[in-house]
């Protein structure tokens, strides 16, 4: 009966030190989220060049992302791409943010029709379409300026982070 009461005390000691653990996760991942993540104001841009063999075959495409808080580390990416032929198309992602400057995006929505996949780099398309989950590791990081890498390919991108000003 004595272990059986001793068993009980050290199990409602772990369960209280897992509860009070709980407040100090959430802060600490809010302390390792980028500066850019924290202002409900920010807008990600980025411009994707894609060159063919001839001049006729080059195509860009301009996407403007905004972060809605989810969950602790994670966010709704919400993206809208603006292609160079005028169309426009809006799709989400699930983006979690972990330490050590990683982070991970998961496509979430339906994006697009069967015929815009020519738009996508197959990295993209991976990512987009299959309903992949991408890593990538954080280069560079400033108030104006986001580099990455994605692990998958060795890709590396920057976007343009633009905060709401004081």
């Amino acid at each position: 009966m004595k272990s059986f009461s001793n068993a009980n005390k050290a199990l409602t000691w772990a369960l209280l030190t897992l509860l009070l653990a709980i407040p100090l996760q959430i802060w600490i991942n809010y302390l390792l989220l980028p500066d850019f993540v924290k202002d409900s104001q920010t807008v990600i841009h980025k411009t994707i060049v894609s060159y063919g063999k001839e001049p006729d075959d080059n195509q860009s495409r301009t996407i403007e992302y905004h972060l809605e808080p989810y969950l602790w580390n994670r966010y709704v990416l919400l993206a809208s791409i603006q292609f160079d032929h005028g169309e426009k198309l809006k799709t989400q992602f699930l983006i979690t943010f972990w330490p050590s400057k990683l982070y991970s995006i998961q496509y979430i929505s339906q994006l697009v029709e069967a015929e815009e996949v020519k738009y996508f780099d197959p990295p993209e398309q991976h990512v987009l379409f299959d309903g992949g989950d991408e890593n990538f590791q954080v280069l560079v990081e400033s108030d104006r300026l986001y580099c990455y890498i994605q692990l998958s390919n060795q890709a590396v991108q920057c976007v343009d982070v633009k905060q709401a000003g004081p």
